[in-house]
C-alpha cells in the first residue's frame, strides 16, 4: 500500500484528526466543490493550475494520491464535454 510523507500525514491529523483516514480529505474537497470522476482523479471548475488551490486542498489532493492511489487532479482546461 502506498504511504504519504510524515509531513502530510501530519497535516491531515492537523486538518481533519486521522493520519491516515480518507474520509475527511474527500468530504472537504467535495465541500469545497471539487468532483471525484469515474478515473478517481478530481476537478473543480474555474482551477486552471495549483496556484487555484488553497493549501489544504493541495495537501488534501495530493495525500489522497499517496495514501490511497486516488488519481490525480484535473486542470479545468482539460476537461470537456466527454468526461
Amino acid at each position: 500500500m502506498p504511504q504519504a510523507s510524515s509531513e502530510l500525514q501530519n497535516a491531515m491529523f492537523g486538518y481533519y484528526g486521522s493520519h491516515t483516514d480518507e474520509e475527511g480529505p474527500i468530504k472537504f474537497l467535495e465541500a469545497s466543490g471539487f468532483t471525484l470522476r469515474r478515473d478517481w482523479t478530481w476537478f473543480k471548475p474555474g482551477v486552471y493550475n495549483e496556484r487555484g488551490m488553497t493549501k489544504q486542498e493541495k495537501d488534501s489532493v495530493l495525500f489522497l494520491i499517496e495514501e490511497w492511489d486516488f488519481g490525480g487532479m484535473i486542470w479545468d482546461k482539460v476537461v470537456d464535454d466527454g468526461s
